[in-house]
């Protein structure tokens, strides 16, 4: 279905359902996939730091997670290391 066929069918679902129809419609377009890139990523933490007034950086969140991990009795300290990335 083109870009062109998507609209049209949401703005006649939009046209027949009433005040729903907004949600509705962003639910029958399909997303479109995009590349996930480290500077994207980058970029949304600069945003979501600058609308919180925080300072969170990625490697935060990836400490965050392998303390998390590691707290967790099942695995290994060097299954931690392999799933980091770390040699072992």
């Amino acid at each position: 279905m083109s870009a062109a066929e998507t609209d049209a069918a949401a703005s006649t679902t939009l046209a027949a359902s009433g005040p729903e129809a907004p949600a509705r419609a962003a639910l029958l377009v399909e997303p479109q996939p995009h590349k996930r890139t480290y500077h994207g990523a980058h970029r949304m933490f600069e945003r979501v730091n600058a609308a919180f007034g925080a300072d969170w950086t990625l490697h935060d969140l990836r400490h965050s997670a392998a303390v998390r991990v590691v707290r967790d009795p099942a695995p290994t300290l060097t299954d931690v290391q392999w799933a980091l990335g770390h040699r072992i």
